[in-house]
């Protein structure tokens, strides 16, 4: 890929919500000439081991070739409660204020939706807020 990307599934059809080349942000990451790539899996929908690995290859070939099929997994991690469970009704909520009181504010992607996008919008709203404030 060469620029550090974050690549996002926007279909829903396999394990890999996310994924980026590490060895693009920090090079020391992986020897000259080989990348280091994460993938993040919310959900393995009871897939595990190297059932699990050859989903995600599968799906990512799908991204970016064949190639894909010569990579190999070097580790996997299991976090639990890695991501809090949302209910869409949750997410069709109002949403709390950043504001506690003057001076005393509140953001992160719990106020919003558990991704790099609802941590983003909730710290605008705190910036926001922040600015209302400040005579």
């Amino acid at each position: 890929m060469g620029d550090p990307t974050l690549v996002l599934d926007g279909e829903g059809r396999g394990p890999v919500n996310n994924l980026c080349v590490l060895s693009d942000v920090a090079p020391s990451y992986a020897p000259a000439g080989a990348a280091l790539i994460s993938a993040a899996v919310l959900e393995a929908r009871g897939l595990s081991g190297e059932a699990l690995a050859g989903a995600v290859r599968d799906q990512v070939a799908g991204w970016f070739g064949p190639q894909v099929r010569r990579w190999r997994q070097l580790r996997a991690y299991h976090v639990d409660h890695a991501q809090p469970v949302e209910i869409m009704l949750a997410l069709s909520s109002p949403k709390r204020s950043p504001r506690i009181r003057t001076g005393l504010y509140v953001c992160g992607d719990h106020l919003e939706m558990a991704s790099i996008q609802g941590a983003l919008i909730s710290g605008r709203h705190a910036a926001e807020a922040v600015l209302e404030d400040v005579p």
